[in-house]
């Protein structure tokens, strides 16, 4: 079916109350004007499809108000397996114009597209009621502007979910938004529960893939200052382009597996007590992560400190976790608390690596650290410190470059703090040499920890002084002696070394 007028409303299928279909719709509807006003669709209230919509449905304009399906509303049934083409001449293009709630029941997994052409206005979908995609979207959903206001998605007065609110919108297909002012590939006014595995993306002078809030119809956004809940998961196969903005409340964004962020320059949590948590996720904590009140590294992850000195929220690292440093020979820094149920991983070869932790310090994991002759890499601790950490060292030096160096610092807090905070467990064969890890308070309120190799064992005394005779260091007559370095690990395989507080190896 194809209407077609020369000048303004033309209608392919229209229903002044309810359009209401009990089957599919599998063939051609298009609506052609010729100025402004066409609609394929048309409902006067909601419309209601009891079956898929798996046809080709087009409008067009030569000015202005293109939709594929306009009404009050819309309950889908079945699926979107079908192709919707939008076109205007100028501006206000619309795949589906709603004023009411839609639901789709299946997968929208055929295409949507919305082009302004000479103008503004182009919304792939666009309701000011909630927006419930029950089946996900795995198709394509495309809007372009030639001015400003882009969107794929964009709920401008309600919800986005999967089916509730506490049901998130499977989005594994492609959503795009495009223009030279404002676009978002999704943006929703209250709430909005998501689970991407597929690709958003949004360019123009100011573009978010994700989005809280709505257009302000001058080339900006309007933020929603009440306090809801944005529930954003990003995982494997999810890419975004466009930066991200959660808005006020206590919203979570998680990112897991492959997801890629490397083209979003802002992944803002805005206002309210915001998460950001890593579950299975190799990457870094940069600056473009803004306006996050706590970061979780979870089971499975691998993150790059890089940007945490700018933090002041809580870092929590939790079993199974890791926390790398930002680079060889890198000064890291926490400028909040940190709780380490995992490994905070500073080894990289290189003795002279810090950590510094502003805020509190909770142990019960792990922390790994290079130790050279004289040096190591340092965790500096200052705030209040509670539990117990086991260090984990990495030995490059050989046993006789030890013992003429000066012992190395691997903990420093400014407090003075429970002998058993830092521990080095399974203690290293040094031959005859005696290793061990000493805690000193310097009488300033401050505590340390030191590793280091102060001369031989009693074993090795005795034998001394048994056998005058000897012209060399005890060492050269020990059977392979140089290859002795670290019993349990092999040379360069971060072994753990000493023992604790006033014990030697």
């Amino acid at each position: 079916m194809a209407i077609e007028t020369r000048s303004r409303y033309a209608y392919g299928i229209r229903a002044d109350k309810v359009l209401h279909v009990t089957g599919d719709i599998s063939g051609t509807v298009s609506a052609t004007a010729g100025t402004y006003g066409a609609s394929a669709l048309h409902s006067g209230s909601k419309a209601f499809v009891e079956g898929d919509i798996s046809g080709t449905i087009t409008a067009m304009t030569g000015e202005y108000g293109a939709a594929c399906l306009k009404g009050g509303g819309m309950t889908l049934v079945g699926d979107l397996s079908g192709t919707m083409t939008a076109t205007a001449g100028s501006y206000g293009a619309y795949g589906m114009n709603l004023t009411g709630q839609l639901e789709i029941g299946g997968d929208l997994s055929g295409s949507i597209s919305a082009t302004a052409l000479a103008g503004d206005g182009a919304y792939g979908i666009i309701g000011s009621s909630a927006v419930t995609l029950t089946g996900g979207v795995s198709g394509i959903i495309n809007a372009s502007a030639s001015g400003t206001d882009a969107a794929g998605i964009y709920v401008s007065g309600s919800s986005l979910d999967g089916g509730s609110l506490s049901d998130a919108a499977e989005i594994s297909g492609t959503i795009t938004a495009s223009s030279s002012g404002a676009s978002a590939a999704i943006m929703a006014w209250t709430e909005m529960n998501l689970n991407v595995t597929g690709t958003l993306s949004a360019t123009g002078a100011s573009a978010y893939a994700i989005r809280s809030g709505k257009f302000d119809e001058a080339g900006g956004f309007v933020d929603n200052t009440a306090e809801r809940v944005d529930r954003v998961a990003l995982g494997s196969g999810a890419v975004l382009i466009g930066s991200v903005f959660l808005g006020d409340g206590d919203d979570v964004l998680t990112l897991s597996g492959t997801a890629d962020i490397s083209g979003v320059p802002e992944l803002l949590g805005g206002t309210g007590d915001d998460r950001l948590v890593f579950s299975g996720w190799n990457g870094a904590y940069s600056s473009a992560m803004q306006g996050w009140e706590h970061l979780d590294v979870g089971m499975g992850s691998s993150v790059g400190m890089d940007a945490l000195g700018s933090f002041s929220g809580e870092v929590s690292v939790l079993e199974g976790a890791v926390l790398r440093a930002g680079g060889a020979g890198h000064g890291d820094r926490i400028a909040g608390s940190l709780a380490n149920s995992g490994l905070i991983e500073l080894r990289d070869g290189n003795a002279g690596g810090s950590l510094r932790v502003d805020g509190g310090y909770a142990g019960g994991g792990s922390v790994g650290l290079d130790v050279g002759a004289g040096s190591a890499d340092l965790l500096s601790l200052s705030g209040t410190v509670s539990g117990t950490t086991t260090l984990l060292l990495s030995v490059a030096p050989s046993v006789t470059e030890l013992a003429a160096a000066e012992p190395s610092l691997l903990v420093h807090t400014r407090s003075v703090v429970a002998e058993d905070a830092f521990v080095v467990v399974d203690e290293t064969d040094y031959g005859p040499y005696a290793a061990s890890v000493s805690v000193v308070e310097d009488g300033t309120g401050a505590t340390d920890w030191y590793y280091g190799v102060r001369g031989l064992d009693d074993e090795a005394v005795m034998a001394q002084a048994l056998m005058p005779f000897l012209a060399g260091p005890i060492e050269s007559f020990v059977p392979r002696f140089l290859e002795r370095r670290a019993y349990g690990g092999e040379k360069g395989v971060s072994p753990e070394i000493g023992r604790r507080m006033g014990q030697s190896g």
